[in-house]
């Protein structure tokens, strides 16, 4: 009887498709990084402009204007550096449908009796719950 109900369980496996992964349209995610990407760009400044005013009076506007560019460039490196990765594998192809066939086939000669009994019943039980057909 296991073993009949592991041809069954290999059958369904072969016959559904697997469920396709719940992800978001793709204009919500280029909405999504846009807006990310904007909020950055205004902290970025905000960022800029208070450090500006803060060292004007104390080294200066040249040394100032120098140490923004110096931040600025820093700030680059270090956003290209985490850019700079490498995308995720991609998954592993799925099985041939032949290898499942083949198991199912091996499945149904070593387990030949139970596989006729199980489809007798399946065909009575289909036969039995469809319209009355009198």
């Amino acid at each position: 009887m296991q073993a009949v109900l592991q041809l069954a369980l290999l059958a369904v496996q072969a016959m559904v498709p697997p469920p396709a992964p719940d992800r978001p349209p793709l204009w919500c995610k280029v909405a999504g990084f846009a807006l990310i990407g904007v909020c950055g760009v205004i902290a970025m400044a905000f960022a800029l402009v208070a450090i500006w005013l803060f060292l004007t009076p104390v080294i200066g506007a040249r040394l100032t204007a120098l140490a923004i560019a110096v931040l600025a460039l820093l700030t680059a490196m270090v956003l290209a550096l985490l850019l700079r990765r490498r995308p995720n594998p991609a998954p592993a192809p799925a099985p041939p449908p032949t290898a499942m066939l083949a198991e199912v086939e091996r499945l149904v000669r070593a387990n030949l009796a139970p596989s006729l009994l199980a489809a007798l019943i399946a065909g009575v039980m289909a036969g039995s719950s469809g319209p009355d057909r009198s």
